[in-house]
């Protein structure tokens, strides 16, 4: 365990030759990601989901004109696109902390022009102008033959809409064709109720109590009391946001709609966030907080995969074959 004293704790970073730690450096993660990668390379992987993507977007096209309408198939956009420049968003950065704070009551994107925001018009969708020239019937008619009927309360399980691709229009049948049946790796539920358990566990896990009561002492130096873990810091301006009102979906309700993040209270609560953020840097900076808290997660991340070690090589070997 990683023991720490106030803020005179000392940075604990390890061999000098030793590359920062990064979320993605998740021991776990090898285990959880292989329904989704089969085992492939990034760039393999981003080759096969272009190549599905594209083929599903034209059978959506075909299907969609069977049913009276026009469809646009859209672009592929590569999850390892940079669509708004990774610079935008530097929360261990005191420049940009004191500007931003946690972006939680303004955020750089809102600042930002359409093209920077999407250059080429990435992410757009292609058949918006299509839309505008329906009807509110025909646009109806057009959205229930591309995703499906909406469910009825009877349709739902536990409050939620269960996926069927024989009800979800042209996109469920395009996909279906594409991709076909999914495999059954039910087998495995009860091991990621045992995962699902421990991700939910790891955030009041006892081991990072030391580490939190560092960053506390140095919150508390520095006249912010009351904050038991780092999370708390955050989740206080969160808390503080009012609630906002629904946006309305068109007409003349909708460009009357004012953006939450323009009421005068949450610029007011603004101020409150950087003060309360750069404090919470300076803090988690003295305590080496994100090193050290990557460092006991991924500690209970290795003991978590002994634990379970024949399931989670069974669950990888199963998904990488079933993708």
């Amino acid at each position: 365990m990683i023991t720490l004293a106030g803020c005179s704790a000392t940075p604990s970073t390890g061999d000098a030759d030793d590359a920062a730690l990064t979320a993605e450096d998740s021991p776990l993660s090898e285990y959880l990601e292989a329904s989704y990668s089969a085992g492939l390379s990034p760039e393999d992987e981003d080759k096969k989901d272009a190549a599905v993507w594209d083929a599903g977007e034209e059978l959506i096209a075909e299907c969609m004109k069977d049913q009276g309408f026009e469809y646009t198939p859209a672009a592929y956009i590569s999850e390892n696109t940079v669509t708004v420049d990774e610079g935008d968003w530097r929360p261990d950065d005191e420049d940009w902390v004191a500007e931003w704070g946690y972006g939680i009551t303004d955020i750089p994107a809102r600042h930002m022009s359409a093209d920077e925001a999407a250059p080429d018009g990435a992410g757009t969708n292609p058949n918006l102008d299509y839309l505008g020239t329906l009807s509110p019937v025909e646009l109806e008619a057009y959205l229930e033959a591309l995703e499906g009927p909406p469910a009825d309360a009877e349709e739902l399980v536990d409050g939620e809409n269960v996926y069927n691709w024989e009800e979800s229009g042209c996109r469920g049948l395009a996909y279906h064709e594409v991709v076909g049946e999914q495999a059954d790796l039910s087998e495995f539920d009860g091991l990621w109720g045992q995962i699902h358990a421990f991700e939910k566990d790891l955030v009041d896990a006892p081991e990072f109590a030391d580490l939190d009561a560092a960053w506390s002492s140095c919150m508390s130096d520095a006249g912010e009391s009351g904050f038991t873990r780092q999370e708390d810091a955050r989740q206080s301006i969160t808390d503080a946001m009012p609630e906002p009102e629904e946006a309305p979906e068109g007409g003349a309700a909708a460009a009357e709609y004012e953006n939450p993040m323009d009421d005068p209270e949450v610029a007011e609560l603004h101020e409150r966030e950087t003060e309360l953020a750069l404090i919470d840097l300076e803090c988690r900076t003295k305590t080496d907080y994100s090193q050290s808290a990557l460092r006991i997660q991924f500690e209970l991340e290795e003991q978590f995969i002994e634990d379970h070690k024949t399931e989670l090589e069974a669950y990888k070997l199963a998904a990488e074959q079933a993708g």
